[in-house]
């Protein structure tokens, strides 16, 4: 991602918020090696991107099953509790 930005000319990249290993939130050094690595091509962290996961909070019925495989496993088949992070079960 840094030397991709780096050799477009940019100072700075999107990083998505979506981390599915759960490592950025609970691992200081995790964030630290990442910020490193982005650092080391020459760029910065400039932005977080949120945008599945405002999709998830407002999907249609219709669209249930498609998103359920972008959603935390203790959420999926449960969309009230997609929408509020947590499980209602």
């Amino acid at each position: 991602m840094g030397r991709v930005a780096r050799l477009r000319g940019h100072s700075g990249a999107r990083r998505s918020a979506s981390d599915r290993s759960g490592k950025a939130a609970t691992s200081d050094a995790y964030c630290d090696e990442v910020c490193r690595t982005v650092a080391d091509a020459g760029v910065a962290i400039t932005e977080l991107s949120t945008h599945l996961q405002g999709q998830l909070v407002a999907v249609h019925p219709a669209y249930d099953t498609l998103f359920d495989g972008f959603a935390a496993p203790h959420v999926r088949g449960d969309p009230a509790a997609r929408r509020n992070g947590r499980s209602s079960n």
